[in-house]
């Protein structure tokens, strides 16, 4: 697991499985009943598994989203070059190489005891990753070489091809007093908005090609609902309780689950970039605020991770939520093989 992933799980599957679904309607009350605990914790988690049976079916990784974000940039690059070309403008497709970090699983249990180091490091890896974005060196983007040769009214011609936005001669994005692009004068349907609609038609099928399906709703409204589920269960009411005790014997009084401890750190960095943020999204960080945020963030972090072990929150937490996710997988077996056999279908070819 990258630095960032690792940080972040401290989190600790709080939310989970919050964006897996967007959860209109809830299945009846006695359909989910409250499980048994599985004699045995499962290594992984049966939905995870359940969800990757499906889009492996046909040779589809839906976790390999390094190789997808790379595939893409490559076909939407190379349609850029051609579309500038047709209009008389030469580009170079550009991918810049990124650091790998695929994800490891959305409901992997964290190790306690690598969390807690990690939490005296960087705390929940907020302000580093902010730090680590803004320093990020890419390289010299070959384009903007070939933009810098060009006169003023070649630029303007060129950006409104390619993009619409006004550029400065640095290549920056010029922004309004709100803060918002500047779109040319004229732009119309632009290279990069065409090369979007043509990686649309030929991208491989993504899991939003089962989406009308109403099994696939269904499935997706109940794998969504164990979160909710799993959060009124007594033996999580427990755990969260002897969780928030130790919090507040750290000066930490009111919180009742390990994602609010995260929140507040978050939204303290998140309420002085909103405040500290140039138009174009720049951070002064050397301003000695970001210090103390980081300290803070690594304080909370600390003393959340250390109430986390000592209540052995991670692997009580994994066993409930496998509970409840082996109960829908149990129950959905059908909808699943469906799901399964429709994904391959729809990859055939």
């Amino acid at each position: 697991m990258g630095r960032g992933g690792r940080t972040r799980s401290m989190v600790l599957l709080a939310a989970a499985l919050a964006a897996v679904a967007a959860a209109c309607s809830s299945p009846p009350a006695d359909e989910l009943p409250v499980p048994e605990l599985l004699a045995q914790t499962p290594t992984e988690s049966p939905l995870d598994a359940a969800w990757t049976r499906i889009y492996g079916a046909n040779g589809v990784d839906p976790l390999d989203s390094e190789r997808d974000f790379l595939d893409q940039q490559t076909i939407t690059e190379t349609y850029v070059a051609e579309c500038m070309g047709e209009q008389g403008f030469e580009y170079i497709p550009f991918v810049p190489a990124r650091e790998a970090e695929v994800p490891t699983g959305s409901h992997e249990p964290p190790d306690a005891a690598e969390t807690l180091e990690q939490a005296r490091l960087t705390g929940y890896g907020i302000v580093e990753d902010s730090r680590a974005a803004a320093e990020q060196v890419v390289g010299e983007r070959p384009n903007d070489v070939l933009r810098a040769a060009l006169s003023s009214s070649e630029r303007a011609a060129y950006d409104l091809v390619l993009d619409g936005f006004e550029r400065d001669v640095d290549d920056q994005l010029v922004f309004d007093e709100s803060g918002n692009t500047v779109t040319l004068p004229g732009a119309g349907e632009t290279c990069r908005e065409r090369a979007n609609d043509h990686l649309n038609e030929v991208r491989p099928p993504t899991p939003s090609a089962l989406s009308s399906d109403p099994v696939y709703i269904e499935l997706t409204e109940a794998s969504g609902e164990v979160t909710d589920r799993m959060s009124g269960d007594r033996r999580m009411t427990d755990l969260n309780g002897e969780w928030s005790t130790c919090m507040a014997d750290a000066g930490y009084s009111g919180l009742v689950e390990p994602f609010e401890a995260w929140a507040l750190a978050s939204e303290a960095w998140s309420a002085w970039m909103n405040e500290n943020a140039a138009p174009d999204g720049t951070l002064p960080l050397d301003d000695p605020e970001v210090a103390r945020l980081e300290q803070r963030e690594i304080t909370i972090a600390v003393d959340d991770a250390t109430c986390q072990l000592s209540t052995t929150y991670s692997d009580r937490f994994t066993a409930i939520r496998y509970a409840y996710e082996q109960q829908v997988v149990d129950l959905y077996a059908d909808d699943f093989i469906y799901l399964e056999q429709a994904w391959a279908r729809g990859t055939d070819g």
